[in-house]
Order: structure tokens, then sequence, then C-alpha cells
């Protein structure tokens, strides 16, 4: 809200992500804030894979798995996200619809309370941003099962697609985008 509201004079941006540009306004409709017109796109910073990330102690060590046990007990299965609407939770809700199976979503406020919930073992899986929980797989402590992006991660390239394991198609991933307020000259 305060970058929508600024003086259109190129000095104040703000680093967006599909959550806070593209679903946010979709989810807090009393927010007032619409993205195509409060904001002038500057352009595509990033984009970053979610890891589908379970504790060790959940039997699961691929794709398969996690839909056949989710498939044998439905809605038993739960995966914590950063919140409602957040590309996590989208990703999750999307990996259930495309494996055609019940999952039961948890909600946190904020990706760490849900990564400490599965490390203690309370939640069964995540879809978490890779470089969360990147320190957590190579110490052994969570079990990759798998990238959400198109292509392999360049940090992880043993760990396989969602789609190469299992969904044919499947990709979720987080993009950064930078804008500035809307009438914003485009040569600023």
């Amino acid at each position: 809200e305060a970058v929508a509201k600024s003086s259109p004079d190129g000095y104040t941006l703000m680093m967006g992500t599909q959550t806070t540009l593209a679903v946010a306004p979709l989810l807090y409709r009393k927010s007032g804030i619409d993205p195509a017109r409060d904001f002038a796109g500057i352009g595509l910073a990033g984009v970053s894979p979610l890891v589908l990330v379970v504790h060790p102690s959940l039997p699961a060590h691929s794709v398969q798995d996690i839909i056949a046990m989710a498939k044998a007990a439905p809605g038993k299965i739960n995966f914590g996200s950063g919140g409602l609407g957040t590309t996590p939770h989208m990703a999750g809700e999307l990996f259930a619809v495309t494996a055609g199976i019940k999952l039961q979503h948890v909600a946190y406020r904020g990706e760490a309370p849900a990564i400490n919930d599965l490390l203690g073992g309370q939640l069964h899986l995540i879809f978490a941003n890779l470089s969360a929980v990147i320190g957590n797989v190579r110490a052994g402590t969570l079990r990759a099962i798998a990238v959400t992006s198109a292509q392999r991660a360049a940090a992880t390239p043993d760990i396989p697609t969602v789609a190469e394991a299992a969904l044919p198609g499947f990709e979720a991933a987080t993009w950064f985008g930078v804008v500035a307020p809307a009438g914003t000259p485009r040569d600023i």
C-alpha cells in the first residue's frame, strides 16, 4: 500500500512475489490494492523452485510413495505452509489435485514455524523454498523428495522434479518481480 501510494518518481520500488502481487489481491480484496492498476511492472528478478521435503520418519522416499500413502489414507497426510495463498500452499494444493489425492493443509504464520514443526515431526511434509531447507536436507534432518520446477535445480541436481518423478507437466515456483508506483514514467 505504501508503494502504491508513493510518488511515481522512480525513487520507490518494491520487490514482490506472486503471493503479494497475484494471489493475495484475490484472497484479500478489502486491501484496496489492485496490482494491475496500482503498480508499474519493471521486470522479473528471478524464479526459485520449491522442494517437497518430508520428515525422515515418514516412510516415503519418492513422489509415488507420497501419492500411494495419501490414496491409502485420504486426508490423513498433512502438509504445512507459511500461510494461506502462499506459493508453498498453492503448490501443495496443485500437487493434491494433479495427483488425485486429498492432503490436509496446515497454515502457519510464516515458513519458519512450518519448517520447525516438520523438523519436530508434527507435519508429514511441506513444499518449501529451497533456500530455506537446503541446510536441513544436506544435514539429513529433512528428506528431499522432489523439486517443483520444470527442470532440476542447479543447487540440487540429484533431486528429481515432481514432473519427472510422477506427475508430467507439474510445475510450481516462486517468482520475484520489481514494481514501481503506477504512473512512473517508462524512461525512469
